[in-house]
């Protein structure tokens, strides 16, 4: 409750009711995948767990299923990703906010291949991703979640120092 009254203690969030309305339906979409994945586990005596989103582990179980197409088969990691990417897409489409970006020259697509794999190395090492430890983890209390949110506020901060500032080596 801490969180919620100090977000929307911020005047101009709260005049966005867009902003604040999917706020909520991020909120209440993790809550709703606990809920679905209990049901499901229950109904399939466990064979099926329990799971919240996350990204760093479901996007390489969705590359294998897209490459193997017989290796464990459509999960909810899958269909995860699979969901948010066609719903990103298609709110971005009917919103018209949906362009393609390319890079503008080799060292902006450096730093962009170079930031996906940091963020891949640092997703494995921290056992999720923003979503996974940040929210999912946060959402079950666990122990590793204020330790990760902690560290991607830091490294966050860093990487816009850098970008602003310009690297400038010691």
């Amino acid at each position: 409750m801490g969180a919620l009254g100090w977000a929307l203690s911020h005047a101009p969030l709260r005049r966005r009711r867009a902003q604040t309305a999917c706020g909520v339906a991020a909120g209440i979409s993790v809550v709703w995948c606990f809920v679905a994945t209990t049901w499901i586990s229950d109904a399939s005596l466990g064979e099926i767990g329990v799971e919240g989103p996350s990204f760093t582990a479901p996007l390489g179980h969705t590359i294998i299923f897209l490459m193997t197409s017989t290796r464990g088969g459509i999960t909810f990691s899958v269909g995860l990703v699979a969901g948010v990417l066609v719903g990103a897409f298609c709110g971005s489409m009917i919103l018209g906010l949906f362009r393609w970006d390319p890079c503008e020259d080799p060292r902006e697509l450096g730093r962009q291949v170079s930031g996906a794999a940091l963020m891949g190395i640092g997703g494995t090492l921290a056992l999720g991703c923003s979503v996974g430890q940040g929210v999912t983890a946060m959402a079950t209390l666990a122990a590793s979640a204020p330790v990760t949110r902690a560290a991607i506020a830091e490294v966050g901060l860093f990487g816009l120092r850098q970008l602003i500032g310009g690297f400038q080596p010691d």
